[in-house]
Parts: C-alpha cells; structure tokens; sequence
C-alpha cells in the first residue's frame, strides 16, 4: 500500500513536471497555490487530484490553452473571462 502525499507533496511533483509552472496555465497555477495554503473546497480538491494524477500519469503535457485561442485570455473556474 502507497503512502498517501500531501497537498505540498503534490504540489511540488505537478511544479516539477511543468519546469515550476511555467507550462501551466494560469488558473491552474493558481489552484495549485491555493492548493499548498489549504484554500481548496471540495470541488477545487477534485480538481487538484486529478490534475496531479494527470500530470505523474503523462498524460497531461502541461501545454497551456488560452481561452477560444487568444493568447493571454483567460477563464476563471467561476466563468468570468
């Protein structure tokens, strides 16, 4: 049986797989944040988790996708552009 990893523990392997964030977009660098300050509701948990399992799977390649394409336009988890 695995040892179960904190917050900060995930934390630190998704900034280690996206050279420090860098290749994450911005809410996502911000939910990891929040994340290590424990500023997380359930539903912003799920999100963290499976962003973590995505990224020590391979299978999210941590490329940034701005909102309808347009460099820099981004979308908030509320849905405000």
């Amino acid at each position: 049986m695995g040892t179960k990893l904190s917050m900060a523990d995930k934390a630190i392997a998704i900034l280690g797989l996206t050279q420090d964030g860098d290749l994450l977009e911005p809410k996502d660098l911000k939910l990891v944040e929040q994340g290590v300050n424990g500023l997380l509701n359930d539903e912003e948990i799920v999100m963290f988790n499976s962003m973590h399992e995505s990224f020590t799977s391979g299978t999210n390649p941590g490329i940034s996708h701005w909102f309808h394409g347009i460099e820099y336009l981004t979308q908030d988890r509320q849905g405000y552009v």
